[in-house]
């Protein structure tokens, strides 16, 4: 992870290197999302868990912040 030029970047396309955030509430979402990017770490929203493996199948983020309630 190099801080540097990270504030402004979110991950809207690659989510190589970016915080994922799974919620399945989008205010929740929203507002996680918007947190690590205002602390200078690229996060990108995710919607589903079907999204999540799609991503992680082509991408290495640096975390997940996961909040799906079971069968989500």
């Amino acid at each position: 992870w190099h801080h540097s030029n990270a504030a402004s970047v979110d991950c809207a396309d690659a989510a190589t290197g970016c915080v994922l955030v799974v919620d399945d509430d989008p205010v929740t979402q929203r507002q996680i999302t918007r947190y690590f990017i205002e602390k200078g770490m690229p996060a990108k929203p995710v919607s589903s868990r079907h999204e999540l493996g799609r991503l992680l199948y082509t991408s290495c983020p640096s975390a997940i912040v996961l909040g799906l309630l079971p069968g989500q």
